[in-house]
């Protein structure tokens, strides 16, 4: 998402008649966009907050932004800890960075809050990438108790259909895309506009565009990952047999305290039909280790439901309190960095044995592949299957980037494989 935003300052700036410098020594104006799903990620931003605070003193008119949900979380307490900073702009404002920029006024901005207006029509940018990244939707109503998203982007707001599709056919204009329709909880799409099966229909539309080459989506929640779903996707063939559902606990009383309102029960049942109607999928996931009120007990019921599910791969993150979420106001940080850290090697060891077990599976096997780039230091290209398989290979085609190849496994390690073109 936060690529997303980015993108579209970019846009604005272009509209404008700005352009990217090639290094930040030679910018007039130099933004920051933030991300605060974690503290890693806050003190990464203020690392580089810091880091442009001497170019501000070579170019005193050099304009410093700082964006995205940590911009929004913060607000004026930016100010105190980098005064420098001419402005700050929450997600939900970046439609109006144009006008900040330029106000002839002394003094730092701070633009936060909800916009006034409807979700902002920007053009897209022409991404001269495989892939293009188009919002569905804004915020988030479900409220998990570690989450920052609810504070930081607001409620969920849907996009009118119409409008995503004149988006996607924008960044087609270029050449045909993979188009990944963004949301932090996609499965909930159309129900503030009130409609029915609204995910499904977003997904039909998009899916009935010609160029589009293939559809994913970022990121439905299991809590509304409904069968019907299920069903209308085997009629959907640009979009992959790959099904990416976070988690985050694997035992019931951590699901519970973290407010994700399902049951490993109800997730395996997920899982079991989706196996059923798509059994080579890959299914994928996101887990948080060391939950306030995650005993070691509780840690041990989540390895095992990994080994049971069998995910053919999981991000894993450490909890880090997020201040004003409830986690952080009810629970205390109860389980050590230590213990963290070691929890997120065993489960990071159970996972690599799984994923590299199941990717043996594809030795000796055709797959499709959507070439996304070149690696000149491996002198190989790389794309993802329909099951988001990274895999390598050779090829003497220097325009076959963006094109779909069938590539046959000769090698399957825990995270890439490897293979020959079939020509």
């Amino acid at each position: 998402m936060n690529f997303y935003d980015s993108s579209k300052v970019e846009s604005l700036f272009e509209q404008k008649g700005i352009t990217k410098a090639d290094v930040p020594e030679e910018a007039d104006v130099i933004l920051v966009n933030t991300c605060s799903v974690r503290d890693h990620a806050e003190e990464r931003a203020w690392g580089t907050v810091g880091n442009i605070k001497q170019l501000k003193h070579r170019n005193p008119n050099l304009k410093i932004g700082v964006i995205g949900c940590m911009a929004e979380r913060l607000g004026t307490d930016i100010l105190k800890r980098a005064s420098y900073v001419d402005f700050i702009i929450g997600p939900n404002q970046i439609e109006n960075i144009i006008s900040i920029l330029d106000r002839e006024e002394k003094g730092s901005v701070v633009l936060i809050g909800d916009s006034l207006q409807p979700y902002p029509q920007i053009p897209s940018k022409k991404t001269g990438t495989v892939i293009a990244y188009i919002a569905a939707m804004k915020g988030c109503n479900c409220h998990c108790a570690y989450c920052i998203v609810p504070y930081t982007r607001g409620k969920e707001e849907s996009r009118p259909i119409a409008d995503i599709l004149e988006e996607v056919q924008q960044v087609l204009e270029e050449s045909p895309k993979e188009i990944h329709l963004l949301g932090q909880n996609i499965t909930n799409y159309g129900k503030d506009l009130g409609m029915q099966n609204g995910f499904i229909r977003l997904l039909e539309a998009v899916h009935n565009v010609d160029k589009v080459i293939r559809l994913k989506y970022i990121t439905p929640h299991p809590k509304d990952f409904t069968f019907k779903i299920i069903y209308a996707l085997k009629q959907l063939p640009k979009v992959p047999e790959h099904f990416h559902l976070p988690v985050q606990s694997g035992d019931d009383e951590v699901l519970r305290t973290m407010n994700r309102r399902y049951t490993t029960s109800e997730y395996l049942m997920l899982i079991e039909e989706i196996r059923k109607h798509f059994p080579d999928s890959g299914i994928s996931t996101d887990v948080i280790i060391g939950f306030p009120s995650e005993t070691k007990q509780l840690f041990s019921n989540t390895v095992e439901f990994f080994k049971k599910i069998e995910f053919d791969n999981a991000y894993m993150t450490t909890y880090s309190p997020r201040p004003g979420t409830p986690s952080s106001k009810i629970y205390n940080d109860v389980v050590s960095p230590e213990e963290k850290k070691e929890r997120h090697r065993i489960l990071s060891a159970v996972q690599e044995e799984i994923s590299h077990r199941l990717n043996q599976k594809y030795l000796g096997k055709t797959l499709e592949l959507l070439v996304e780039e070149y690696s000149p230091k491996h002198t190989a290209f790389s794309g993802r299957s329909r099951t988001n398989k990274i895999v390598s290979f050779k090829s003497s085609n220097p325009e076959i980037i963006g094109k779909l190849v069938n590539i046959k496994i000769r090698e399957a390690g825990s995270w890439v494989l490897k293979g020959d073109e079939i020509r």
